[in-house]
């Protein structure tokens, strides 16, 4: 199995990528320069054409707001990195 990894620097280009190339999962950190990782799952969710894309979140960030708030963006999972 070939895997094609593609990055992005922030949330904007994350969405403006993901309008050119069909991703089969999306890792996002938490906090990403513009828009965070909530915020880029939640317009990604908006979107027909992303909204079934799993989206796991990464943060360094322990508070339980902030898994709250992925959960409720619908990331499909949720990891703490130390």
């Amino acid at each position: 199995m070939r895997w094609q990894v593609t990055f992005a620097s922030d949330g904007l280009s994350a969405l403006a990528l993901l309008r050119r190339v069909r991703a089969d999962l999306i890792p996002t950190d938490v906090r990403l320069p513009g828009f965070d990782g909530v915020t880029l799952t939640r317009r990604l969710r908006a979107s027909p054409e992303t909204a079934a894309i799993p989206i796991v979140m990464m943060t360094g960030d322990s508070r339980r707001e902030t898994l709250v708030d992925s959960i409720e963006a619908d990331a499909a999972a949720f990891t703490r990195q130390t």
